[in-house]
């Protein structure tokens, strides 16, 4: 087969097939088929020479491939292409308007108006600029033709993928939106309200390029509002994390200032806590988070202490339950004892006033008991004192002693009533050390620092001996009892107001810790033993289980629990600014996500 390409004459996209040929005489190969050889003889076709033919063989590889490809466009081309790409986002919000418009309307209605601007663009010299304006005749079938060229264009300029131009115009018209956004309150509902809200308002402002229009636009406003909603709730997530509830928690707070180290559910609380509780009944992990959960009892009993000794700075032992009470009385009684004797003691008004108090409130315990106070103060306590109502630091000590022997003995009494007495006796001893502060003023300071820790310690020493409490450590609710039932104001009144001396400590481990100290027993050490002995057939269930025990070990479960609950005074304002922003973001990533699903 020959080819009809002269020789070096013809370009390769010429419309002219060979200089001299005439088409019109030409047998093209399906006629020569046909025909009989002596019916055309030797000569293909009229004014063809031979000698000027190139045969397939022979003709250059650019002859015998058509070029289809356009010229490249230029880098001024391609930056010329931008602002067009950014003005086709701008105008994506207005064109879905018009088209929402259009189809809403019933059929008569948009042909009249399509009738109207068709009138417009074929007016002469208006027509032109309402055309060049955009003012043209909408049918959704325009709308995806419109589209489609725009890709090609873009195709024409290589471009492909995510178009960011295009989307930075999108963002730039919607993002003035978020200041019409309605404000979301702090509940989560809302806020994801808010948000699935407005990406629903901007799924409906996507122009439909493909497709059946209704259908479509639904599919757009779902897609909207699902994007909305997700970004509220990623907002919300970290907001979550730069400043979680364990950050503002007073209660979390207050406790980790003081010393006590909670577990991780216990610092999160909610959800986290419930799921904690029932692990706790798995074998390893359930016995890591009890030793936890005990530790926290604990931590809170050596806080109590330390509030207790820290007026006369003293420092707290290591100890917990009985001997740590021992501790902290000993210390106070050493630094008592060290200044008593350069003290004096004078029965001033107010302190008669106290004791004609006391002696009016025995007078309602029963008789026995109202008897064995009257003796008690005539003979322990007033015998020591001078007509003029004086006394040494000496004699003041021995009255001390005296008091707090029968004052504990009687408080540890079954009788309610003479746990009432054991009560008065020890009001008697708190009035001396008042009087005491009073009459010696230059010692002042240091009374009124030992009457405080003093005051402390009545509290732990009650909340220890306490029925339930476990060798002497106390629960965050036996503390909680006796501050309540110490507190001497009118109705309790303090402790209503949450006033009450070691209120603050109680009521954030009662909220925090709980009620009870932990307590492993023997069905806790027999599921160990269990998961243990697993172990020599799928040693991965002990070790996973050890491995998920790790966050309570002492020095891991603080740094879980500072992690958790620790944050710079600024991560809360600007983490609820982001919760707050969440619903406004949707105006930018809705549009994102409608130009990443193309």
């Amino acid at each position: 087969m020959m080819s009809l390409l002269p020789e070096k004459t013809v370009p390769a996209r010429s419309p002219k097939i060979a200089p001299g040929i005439n088409l019109e005489e030409v047998i093209w190969e399906d006629e020569l088929d046909a025909t009989p050889p002596q019916a055309h003889g030797p000569k293909i076709a009229p004014g063809i020479n031979l000698e000027e033919v190139i045969w397939d063989d022979e003709a250059p590889s650019s002859l015998n491939t058509p070029n289809t490809s356009a010229a490249s466009p230029t880098s001024w081309q391609k930056a010329a292409f931008v602002p067009m790409q950014m003005l086709k986002g701008v105008s994506d919000l207005p064109d879905a308007l018009a088209q929402n418009v259009m189809n809403a309307l019933p059929d008569k209605v948009s042909g009249a108006i399509n009738q109207g601007i068709q009138y417009v663009n074929d007016l002469p010299i208006v027509g032109p600029v309402t055309q060049a304006l955009g003012l043209v005749p909408l049918s959704n079938e325009a709308f995806k033709q419109r589209e489609a060229a725009y890709q090609a264009a873009r195709q024409a300029m290589g471009q492909s993928g995510t178009d960011w131009a295009r989307l930075s115009g999108n963002m730039g018209i919607t993002a003035p939106l978020a200041a019409v956004v309605p404000a979301a309150g702090p509940a989560l509902a809302g806020r994801l309200a808010a948000g699935a809200g407005t990406g629903a308002v901007l799924g409906a402002l996507e122009p439909v390029t493909d497709g059946e229009f209704w259908k479509e636009k639904n599919k757009q406003i779902a897609f909207g509002a699902m994007t909305g909603g997700a970004t509220t709730g990623v907002a919300g997530a970290l907001a979550r994390i730069l400043s979680p509830k364990a950050s503002t928690n007073k209660n979390v707070q207050l406790l980790l200032k003081e010393g006590v180290t909670p577990t991780p559910g216990q610092v999160m609380g909610g959800t986290a806590q419930r799921i904690e509780d029932k692990l706790t009944s798995v074998p390893i992990v359930g016995d890591a988070i009890t030793s936890a959960r005990r530790r926290a009892v604990e931590d809170l009993n050596r806080a109590a202490y330390h509030r207790t000794l820290d007026p006369i700075e003293e420092k707290v032992s290591s100890e917990v339950g009985r001997e740590g009470v021992r501790h902290v009385s000993r210390q106070l009684s050493d630094a008592y004892n060290k200044l008593l004797p350069n003290l004096k003691f004078r029965a001033d008004n107010q302190f008669k006033t106290e004791i004609n108090q006391l002696q009016c409130m025995a007078q309602t315990l029963p008789k026995a008991e109202a008897q064995a106070f009257k003796t008690i103060l005539r003979e322990k306590v007033l015998r020591h004192l001078t007509p003029q109502g004086h006394a040494t630091g000496d004699s003041i000590k021995v009255v001390e002693s005296e008091l707090g022997r029968l004052s504990s003995g009687y408080r540890g009494d079954p009788s309610f009533d003479k746990r009432e007495l054991g009560t008065a006796l020890n009001e008697i001893s708190t009035s001396i050390r008042a009087s005491l502060q009073r009459s010696n003023p230059e010692h002042a300071g240091q009374l009124k620092a030992i009457n405080d820790g003093y005051a402390a310690y009545t509290r732990i020493r009650d909340a220890s001996g306490r029925i339930g409490s476990t060798d002497g450590i106390f629960t965050p609710a036996q503390l909680a009892s006796v501050v309540r039932s110490m507190d001497k104001s009118v109705g309790k009144g303090n402790y209503a107001r949450g006033s009450a001396l070691m209120e603050d400590l109680s009521d954030a481990g009662r909220s925090v810790l709980g009620s009870a100290y932990p307590d492993s027993g023997t069905a806790g050490r027999l599921l160990n033993m269990a998961a243990l002995a697993s172990g020599l057939k799928q040693p991965a269930i002990p070790l996973s289980l050890a491995a998920a025990s790790m966050p309570y070990l002492p020095f891991l479960n603080r740094l879980t629990a500072a992690a958790l609950a620790k944050r710079p005074q600024a991560a809360r304002p600007i983490a609820e600014r982001i919760r707050q922003l969440g619903p406004k973001a949707s105006v930018l990533t809705t549009p994102a996500a409608f130009e990443a699903s193309n």
